[in-house]
């Protein structure tokens, strides 16, 4: 009798646990994919990418069931309040916005409406890196994300393969779920929506499959090596972004010798020479002949002139950005661009982006805003550049190569690198991985 009870009380235990890790397999096979149809026209920027539900669902799930522990509880405490000093930050500077009538109320988009929509993005993403932490504190479900990842890039690269070699169609059927209404792409991107997106999902699982978070594994680097090439040959140039990201924050935070930092400047300055070759011929930086450059550039300039003009300082606000999106500070060569002249009159229902996660920070929530979200960067790399633990390494990646695709793009909830975050802060302390190994 007592063995029966014994055994429905363990069965009752690992089913939560199952779940856990079909959830969280799952989320490392969404976790590049950047639209959804079904869950993107529901729930618009909460829901475009997939990989934000099942990243919810699993911090809710963690912190119900999962008990928290010492050390990472204190680690849970810190994040936790700098993610709320974040939101205190852009809240403040939102009711000033209000007082001084900065944001104006007649145009498409309501000011209420997009601090509402924003602040709970940010919200949202925060409790998700706290669930994640307690999830991930668990050694046996940090096994499953390293363990997960080559088979994810098999799948990505498979899908991508078949796509060039024109087996499958992207115009129609399945395959068309993941391409956005506006974007008829020529280019093969696979499971991603445009080539951007391919070449960030090329370097954030190919850096950590050449790299070897899990020892030497010749096939593995191979599958890694192949997706960048992928990415170069279809011209998705935030590859380039990421991945010297990637390798110049690992050379600043990771452990190694003399000879491990020689061959990461030899990597750097490959890739940095790979990237200006195809920059040059590719006429990236032609500003009059390439509209899209022109569009991420000026809105850069456009964005940091916000800044420079005061409103960087205290900040306008969380989702405010939107309604400073106006031609008085614009670059002359940005009028050029037609996406960027029917923003000018915000009559749009399309939110305006800083094309820059940091500038976007700069201008809706202040320096000080800026200051705790670099803190808590930091502190995760930090964590993890010293550590030996694969869980940790990959978290490493996923948060500098995260750094280098926001410096493209500007939304508040990215799931790479929540997971990231979640990794990284609850790598093991290397002295402590040291003793259980010592026989």
């Amino acid at each position: 009798m007592t063995t029966l009870i014994v055994q429905h009380a363990t069965a009752r235990r690992s089913t939560p646990r199952k779940a856990l890790g079909v959830l969280t397999a799952l989320l490392v096979i969404l976790l590049p994919i950047d639209w959804f149809e079904f869950t993107g026209n529901l729930l618009r920027e909460a829901g475009a990418k997939p990989a934000i539900l099942v990243s919810v669902a699993l911090a809710a799930i963690a912190l119900l069931l999962r008990p928290r522990q010492r050390r990472c509880g204190m680690f849970e405490n810190q994040v936790g309040w700098k993610f709320f000093a974040l939101l205190y930050f852009g809240t403040v500077a939102f009711l000033l916005n209000l007082l001084l009538g900065w944001s104006e109320f007649s145009y498409a988009r309501s000011p209420l409406i997009q601090f509402a929509s924003q602040a709970g993005l940010l919200l949202l993403f925060g409790f998700t890196v706290q669930g994640l932490m307690r999830l991930f504190a668990q050694p046996a479900m940090r096994k499953i994300v390293v363990r997960v990842l080559p088979w994810a890039a098999v799948l990505h690269f498979a899908v991508f393969a078949l796509e060039s070699l024109g087996l499958i169609e992207s115009s129609s059927g399945w395959l068309s779920w993941f391409r956005t209404d506006g974007g008829a792409i020529e280019r093969p991107t696979g499971l991603t929506s445009e080539p951007s997106y391919f070449g960030t999902l090329a370097a954030l699982y190919g850096a950590p499959l050449i790299l070897q978070v899990r020892g030497w594994r010749p096939l593995r680097a191979l599958l890694g090596l192949a997706l960048i090439v992928g990415a170069v040959m279809i011209t998705a140039k935030t590859v380039f972004v990421v991945l010297l990201c990637q390798l110049l924050l690992l050379a600043l935070y990771g452990r190694g010798s003399s000879r491990t930092h020689y061959w990461l400047a030899l990597l750097i300055a490959s890739v940095l020479s790979l990237a200006v070759w195809t920059a040059t011929t590719t006429a990236a930086i032609d500003l009059e002949a390439n509209l899209s450059s022109a569009m991420r550039i000026g809105s850069n300039l456009l964005a940091a002139k916000v800044s420079l003009a005061g409103y960087g300082a205290a900040g306008v606000g969380l989702g405010q950005f939107h309604f400073f999106y106006q031609d008085r500070f614009a670059p002359d060569f940005l009028f050029a661009s037609a996406e960027a002249l029917s923003q000018f009159d915000l009559s749009v229902d399309q939110r305006a982006s800083t094309f820059n996660l940091f500038l976007r920070l700069l201008i809706e929530t202040g320096a000080a805003g800026l200051l705790v979200f670099l803190a808590v960067l930091h502190h995760s790399l930090s964590a993890a550049g010293k550590s030996l633990e694969a869980g940790a390494r990959l978290g490493f990646l996923l948060v500098a190569g995260s750094i280098g695709f926001l410096s493209t793009q500007d939304t508040y909830f990215y799931p790479p690198l929540a997971l990231g975050l979640a990794l990284a802060l609850t790598a093991p302390p290397p002295r402590a991985r040291q003793k259980r190994q010592m026989p």
